[in-house]
């Protein structure tokens, strides 16, 4: 079973996630390490003796800041009802013990893939849109939060038609289509490559790649709801982050 160390190695990034985000991580941890009378709750986020010799923990005082973390989230779990504690003395001296419902939340963590989500690196990821999108990924791995994944993507490229009509001075009613095929186009529009000398077909490339994320994957996600699989939806998130630091790069000096 992974330590909460080797799930989330940077500690800031761990901390900018809430109590119930990481509640239903804590939970899969401690299903193995449950036993008759339950569990105690501070024993599961600690790193194994192996790991703290070998220097893999949090640096003072960031374990401070993940301590009150991890005892949020145990607090937030047993308000909520997905434990409780354990019965007679056990219960008094700290031990707690799944509720049914729990004890659902935890076989279901899927604790390969929560591993895969918090690996995402967040440096590939551009600044208007990194810390929203990488929690909301981390928190896709949760049974209860699938939908998280859908709402990362349809606001990453939310942003990208954002600053598409920002940088262009457009108006909020423009969107979609039509604004990337104002914004850039090749003869007349403010972020079109307007260099002559290459080929038609280069100079409407910019267009072309706006237009079809647009159409691709702007307009479907805010239609309706589909189903996004992690390593679909990182390859989206990664595009919309191209096409913003395009934008970026691309910008009229006016609106910068």
């Amino acid at each position: 079973m992974p330590s909460l160390f080797s799930l989330f190695p940077d500690a800031d990034d761990l901390l900018k996630l809430a109590p119930e985000d990481i509640a239903p991580v804590l939970l899969r941890m401690a299903l193995p390490q449950r036993q008759g009378a339950g569990f105690t709750p501070e024993s599961i986020a600690k790193a194994p003796l192996s790991e703290l010799v070998d220097g893999k923990d949090y640096p003072y005082p960031k374990n401070q800041h993940v301590d009150r973390l991890v005892n949020s989230a145990w607090n937030w779990l047993e308000r909520k009802g997905f434990i409780e504690r354990s019965p007679g003395i056990n219960g008094a001296n700290g031990w707690r013990d799944f509720t049914q419902k729990g004890l659902m939340v935890a076989q279901g963590q899927d604790m390969q893939r929560l591993a895969e989500a918090a690996a995402f690196p967040k440096s590939l990821l551009h600044p208007a849109i990194r810390d929203k999108v990488w929690s909301a990924v981390v928190r896709s791995t949760n049974i209860s939060s699938q939908g998280d994944l859908v709402d990362a993507v349809r606001g990453a490229f939310v942003a990208v038609e954002e600053a598409v009509r920002d940088a262009g001075g457009y108006d909020p009613k423009d969107f979609g289509e039509p604004l990337m095929k104002k914004a850039f186009d090749p003869d007349t529009g403010p972020m079109g490559d307007r260099d002559t000398s290459k080929p038609v077909k280069e100079r409407t490339g910019l267009q072309t790649l706006f237009i079809g994320a647009m159409n691709a994957y702007r307009n479907p996600i805010s239609h309706r709801t589909p189903m996004i699989e992690l390593e679909e939806a990182k390859d989206q998130l990664l595009l919309a982050s191209h096409l913003l630091r395009i934008v970026d790069a691309r910008r009229p000096k006016s609106a910068r």
